[in-house]
């Protein structure tokens, strides 16, 4: 979740001015405070002009004191961003957006919601015999971790900051020694793939994943890599049907259609590939003819992910 509260002000303060500014998440509040009214610190108030986060309707949250005093009447500026377990703040009036933020709080909204099925973002103030003028000039949100302000690494090769898991995964086997094993569960779209070990054929010829075994080098596309298939249907043995990797996977994680990873000693190897819509249960196998001579296995994982990058990285 993004906010940017583009424009605010507080102005024509009368009887000492108050309340402020609340950026309010329903239902359970937890909200963005720019507070104008020094309720004491048995309201968690340092003074009468300070922002804090708070939880759960209550004033319980960090604070911090900023300058100049909101009730100027000048055009503040707000960057609200929350990355599914920390929201931060950041706030001026020059326009630009902060490197550093100014408060910050660790908090869980899904929780805190809990099984409310929707939830409603907004803004509130109040005023009493003390009063002034609270106007939002203009705020743009986003249901998504894709902060205001910040250039997008859209070359990041980084799975973790490019993809986040959607669901549970699961763990498979495919032996050298059958042609196909098959998930359990359905996939479409994106999908993440950490899949390591190494095999052998006719008792001499070692490889993993994509690569012969020392060499570096890949072996004879038709035979030995891992095969793909999806919609549930077993991938059978080498018939002379097109075997190659490349046929199969359309690598994502910024290494560009059908590039395969780089050779590793570890002979473990972690990508984001992209299957049909809808593709239904994966298989995944070995491509060879003759399974009878064969040797060792492949350990897969597989999860089912979604791009943190924004939309602009694809155009």
């Amino acid at each position: 979740m993004v906010l940017r509260l583009t424009k605010f002000k507080i102005s024509s303060p009368g009887n000492g001015g108050a309340d402020g500014i609340v950026f309010v998440v329903q239902p359970i509040s937890s909200n963005v405070e720019f507070d104008t009214w020094n309720n004491s610190r048995s309201w968690n108030d340092p003074n009468d002009n300070h922002v804090g986060i708070n939880i759960n309707g209550g004033f319980n949250g960090p604070t911090v004191v900023v300058n100049p005093a909101f009730e100027r009447g000048q055009i503040w500026h707000v960057w609200i961003d929350y990355d599914g377990g920390k929201m931060e703040v950041r706030a001026n009036t020059t326009g630009k957006r902060p490197a550093k933020a100014l408060l910050a709080r660790s908090l869980n909204l899904s929780q805190i919601i809990g099984a409310a099925p929707k939830a409603f973002i907004g803004f509130t103030s109040a005023t009493g015999a003390a009063f002034a003028n609270h106007d939002i000039l203009s705020w743009t949100y986003r249901d998504r971790f894709e902060p205001i302000g910040v250039k997008p690494d859209c070359k990041t090769k980084k799975i973790s900051q490019a993809y986040t898991r959607t669901g549970a995964g699961e763990n498979l086997v495919a032996p050298f020694t059958s042609p196909s094993t098959s998930t359990t569960k359905s996939y479409s779209g994106l999908v993440e793939v950490i899949v390591s070990g190494t095999g052998y054929s006719y008792g001499t010829t070692v490889n993993d994943v994509f690569f012969g075994v020392e060499t570096g080098k890949p072996l004879d596309p038709q035979y030995y890599q891992l095969n793909l298939g999806w919609n549930g249907v077993p991938l059978r043995a080498y018939l002379g049907e097109p075997r190659n990797i490349a046929n199969f996977i359309k690598f994502v994680d910024g290494m560009g259609l059908a590039a395969l990873p780089v050779y590793n000693n570890k002979h473990s190897y972690h990508f984001v590939m992209e299957v049909p819509k809808n593709a239904g249960r994966l298989s995944f196998g070995v491509a060879d003819g003759d399974f009878a001579d064969n040797g060792g296995q492949y350990n897969i994982e597989v999860y089912p992910v979604k791009s943190n990058l924004p939309a602009s990285c694809s155009k």
